[in-house]
């Protein structure tokens, strides 16, 4: 082989190996930003109004307010324990996402709207059917118009019972980040509402 095929076969190899470490940096390089691109914590959320502050009772009768959940990410919901309509399953679908959100530090809160009938130690027995886990899933009541005032102020409809009429309220579970704004609005009964939950607490959980 001349010295100039030599060159030229030098010159072709060298070309070869910069090009399969450029493919081969270029795979890993999109597999990375593929996984970030794809990764809860790339989800772009909006942002609603502040959470209304609040001051209520916990199902141990404890304080609680709102000051408890500064700087965590929380899912809410407002129910009653005698509710036989949605409630039931709007409970439900919160244990399903306490053990979903299991490894995450994210919060529930389920605000009773019948507080005159759901004392501390009936939310108890309410969250212990439910398996709730009284360090992640609280249940709360309070005055009744401290109640009503909380969901009025962040247009959760809630409307007392009248008549032959039960309580009526929203399926809505909301969203609240860590600096106490409500970021989404979800169906409380719908399952793949409940699943796109998850993927944006996890999401804000995970945040900076």
């Amino acid at each position: 082989m001349s010295k100039q095929q030599k060159i030229i076969t030098i010159g072709i190899w060298a070309i070869l190996v910069v090009a399969m470490v450029g493919f081969v940096a270029s795979g890993m390089w999109s597999r990375m930003l593929g996984s970030r691109t794809h990764g809860i914590e790339e989800i772009e959320l909006p942002k609603f109004q502040p959470m209304a502050a609040f001051a209520l009772v916990n199902q141990a009768g404890q304080p609680f307010t709102s000051a408890d959940l500064a700087g965590k990410v929380w899912i809410g919901c407002f129910f009653f324990t005698r509710c036989t309509g949605p409630c039931p399953m709007m409970t439900a679908n919160m244990a399903a996402m306490q053990r979903q959100l299991a490894d995450t530090s994210v919060r529930l809160l389920s605000f009773s709207v019948d507080p005159e009938n759901d004392t501390p130690p009936v939310l108890a027995e309410y969250a212990r059917k439910y398996g709730a886990d009284s360090n992640r899933w609280t249940f709360l009541t309070g005055a009744r118009q401290d109640i009503y005032g909380i969901a009025a102020a962040i247009k959760i409809a809630v409307m007392p019972a009248e008549g032959e009429r039960p309580i009526l309220h929203s399926t809505k579970f909301i969203l609240i980040d860590g600096s106490g704004t409500i970021r989404g609005y979800y169906d409380g009964t719908d399952p793949d509402a409940r699943a796109q939950l998850v993927q944006h607490a996890k999401s804000l959980a995970a945040g900076p």
